[in-house]
């Protein structure tokens, strides 16, 4: 909702700025200025102004990029995904032992990560897991299991590293998620 509010607000100004603009060429070039006997006060004065909304527009776009930038999730990189694969409850998404180079962003739902019977971890909306597979050439060291009908992301090594080039907000995800399991890890010892 909010990102709508800031896409929202920057068509607008952008629209105003560009109708200004072209509102003042066309002004220019037809010669407008020359009909004005006070036309050199006039052109300083429209090119002040000019100047503080060109400053204004900087500024707001800063602070708009900003905080665009302080909203984004990890859902967010995947908006227009198209490979999303829906699981129902109960599914097991991968067991522990398996080798397999995938890992996971969950989109909806929640999913049990299990050990020995044992729930270490409940993922929910808008995290991942898996990423171990990926980082590590080691079999899994845990299970998944969808809690509720899930929709997920599957992402390959290849994809994974890719992402991680591309998309700094992705790589610090992943970096904020293996330290978080690495100290709820640490505590539970």
């Amino acid at each position: 909702m909010f990102k709508a509010i800031i896409q929202f607000i920057n068509r607008i100004m952008f629209f105003l700025n560009a109708s200004c603009l072209i509102l003042l060429l066309v002004w220019s070039l037809a010669g407008v200025w020359e009909f004005f006997p006070i036309a050199s006060i006039l052109f300083w004065k429209v090119l002040i102004t000019l100047i503080a909304i060109l400053l204004f527009n900087i500024l707001s776009l800063f602070c708009l990029s900003y905080l665009y930038k302080r909203t984004e999730t990890i859902i967010d990189v995947f908006t227009n995904y198209e490979h999303i694969t829906e699981l129902k409850e109960g599914t097991i998404i991968f067991d522990e032992g398996q080798v397999q180079k995938i890992m996971y962003v969950l989109i909806k739902g929640q999913v049990k990560i299990t050990t020995d019977n044992q729930v270490l971890e409940v993922i929910h909306e808008g995290e991942i897991f898996g990423e171990m597979a990926i980082i590590e050439d080691l079999p899994r060291t845990a299970s998944a299991v969808c809690l509720t009908n899930c929709k997920l992301i599957s992402i390959n090594e290849k994809h994974f590293y890719e992402l991680l080039q591309e998309v700094p907000f992705f790589a610090k995800e992943v970096m904020r998620t293996i330290s978080h399991r690495l100290r709820v890890q640490d505590h539970n010892h």
